[in-house]
């Protein structure tokens, strides 16, 4: 469950980490650090990737087109925004892997 207060910034300007299993307090910036060399190897990779690359562009604009839409209110539907902008890109990312046999 999703709990705005979670993703407030931290005292030094940073935005903690919600991620199951990530210490608590580690900014997002740092959870780069917590993955193996392994891991992060098969993150780069994918993010070159046609299908992380649609998604990732449905995300974004589904992102922007509702921030112009709640224009100065949109903060206060940050949690909707972004659920709206990362279901656009799950069922884009679906999309490419269903019409491509694979990522």
């Amino acid at each position: 469950m999703y709990v705005a207060a979670d993703h407030d910034l931290q005292a030094d300007g940073t935005r903690p980490c919600r991620t199951p299993g990530h210490p608590k307090g580690v900014p997002c910036a740092g959870c780069w650090r917590l993955l193996s060399p392994e891991h992060r190897k098969a993150i780069q990779e994918e993010r070159e990737g046609e299908a992380f690359r649609a998604a990732w562009g449905a995300f974004f604009m589904t992102l922007l087109d509702a921030q112009a839409a709640f224009g100065d209110s949109a903060p206060a539907f940050f949690s909707d925004i972004h659920e709206s902008a990362l279901a656009s890109a799950l069922i884009t990312y679906r999309q490419h892997v269903a019409d491509t046999g694979g990522f």
